[in-house]
């Protein structure tokens, strides 16, 4: 007995659909993975651009060391009490200009909690320098 089979097609054509849907999976992927949030800039000046001596008078130096550690004009100071005594200068009224020296192994989220608690407390005037002295 033989039977008879419908003869092969050689040439197949590839449906769109399956590559339409791994495209809008690809894409629904990416949208829920992304991230929306607005970055925003910290303005920052160098180091060496102001020589003004009535500024050089009302700067405060803020050193933050390899592994985190802060010193305000030298003193040892925690993150919570260099807040509170920015604070007592700004309440005193002058408006001072602060001076972040960092050591070059100092870690990046350190640097920016520093700044953000400047920021916080009303200093506007934030440089940025290199290598603590």
């Amino acid at each position: 007995m033989q039977l008879d089979t419908p003869p092969s097609r050689n040439n197949r054509l590839v449906s769109m659909t399956p590559l339409i849907d791994v495209v809008f999976i690809l894409l629904l992927f990416f949208m829920l993975v992304s991230n929306f949030q607005q970055w925003r800039g910290m303005p920052l000046n160098l180091a060496g651009q102001q020589n003004n001596p009535e500024q050089q008078s009302r700067l405060i130096g803020v050193q933050i060391g390899r592994y985190g550690e802060l010193t305000l004009n030298n003193t040892p100071v925690t993150l919570d009490t260099l807040t509170a005594m920015l604070a007592t200068q700004i309440a005193a009224g002058t408006d001072p200009e602060v001076l972040i020296e960092t050591d070059p192994s100092t870690d990046l989220q350190m640097l920016v909690t520093v700044i953000d608690r400047i920021s916080a407390v009303g200093i506007n005037q934030i440089t940025l320098g290199g290598n603590p002295p």
